[in-house]
């Protein structure tokens, strides 16, 4: 269980530095994109990122929740 825990873990986190990374990108890329493009997709990266991050309390709550039980 805990390989399972700490993979699932790892994905989520590096699903949310790539997301961090993308909107790094897009707020900083002046010249390719118009500012209502560049504002639609920051809000939506920002969205992305809020629910990998749910995602990640929600998993982390899971474990310990088990983790309590088995104690």
């Amino acid at each position: 269980m805990s390989k399972i825990f700490n993979l699932v873990s790892t994905k989520l986190v590096v699903e949310k530095e790539l997301l961090e990374a993308e909107l790094e990108e897009v707020l900083n890329n002046r010249q390719d994109l118009e500012l209502n493009k560049r504002l639609d997709k920051s809000i939506q990266l920002i969205k992305e990122i809020s629910t990998v991050m749910t995602t990640i309390s929600l998993w982390e709550s899971y474990n310990n929740n088990l983790t309590n039980k088995k104690e």
